[in-house]
């Protein structure tokens, strides 16, 4: 089952990382409490001639549950560019991403593992908040520099309902020396509906 996804698409950029950064989370679960909850993600992307140093690593605190995920999703069959020359580029980047303890087998590497199961037990979860108003953030570093210009993020189902894809957030790139804003999303539902939003083009 795919479930509803969100492809976001936006105005072609060269960048060495992306993120999705949620300012408003979605009911975990079907509720009571809030989290960033995915499938599966995609990122469309080319290769760049520019070559973009990647953001400063992240030095996680000892008390913080950050995760560091390289991702191990190569098959023999990969595949082929989109009529445009674009392939899904998120399978071999680097994932930077919450990972609770008590929930390690939902770990980051769950995000670019090629299953799309919206009722399945391999997707990603942030740990759990009281308070849809906080923000979590799931980076991408690239193995190298990639003109991007879509991410498809796909939502988890739980008898019948969607959940996982924040309500606000935004999508942010890394130019060599700084975050940039690339798409910007208010007001988000999770629907059995597959919703595609254009940002930019």
């Amino acid at each position: 089952n795919n479930g509803s996804k969100l492809s976001v698409s936006f105005k072609e950029v060269d960048c060495r990382a992306l993120r999705i950064v949620s300012q408003k989370l979605s009911l975990a679960d079907g509720g009571p409490q809030y989290a960033l909850q995915l499938v599966e993600t995609e990122i469309m992307g080319m290769s760049s001639k520019k070559n973009i140093p990647a953001p400063p690593e992240k030095k996680p605190e000892s008390d913080d549950n950050e995760s560091d995920t390289e991702s191990d999703t190569e098959s023999d069959t990969e595949p082929k560019p989109d009529k445009d020359g674009y392939n899904n580029i998120a399978p071999s980047s680097k994932i930077e991403a919450e990972s609770p303890t008590w929930a390690v087998q939902y770990h980051p590497g769950n995000l670019t593992d090629k299953k799309i199961d919206a009722t399945g037990y391999e997707f990603y979860t942030s740990a759990y908040e009281d308070k849809a108003d906080t923000q979590k953030t799931i980076t991408f570093i690239f193995d190298k520099t990639y003109k991007v210009r879509e991410i498809t993020l796909y939502a988890r189902e739980i008898a019948g309902k969607y959940s996982g894809i924040p309500e606000n957030f935004t999508i942010e790139v890394w130019n060599g020396s700084k975050w940039i804003t690339v798409a910007n999303k208010k007001g988000y539902k999770n629907t059995k509906e597959s919703l595609n939003v254009s940002f930019g083009a």
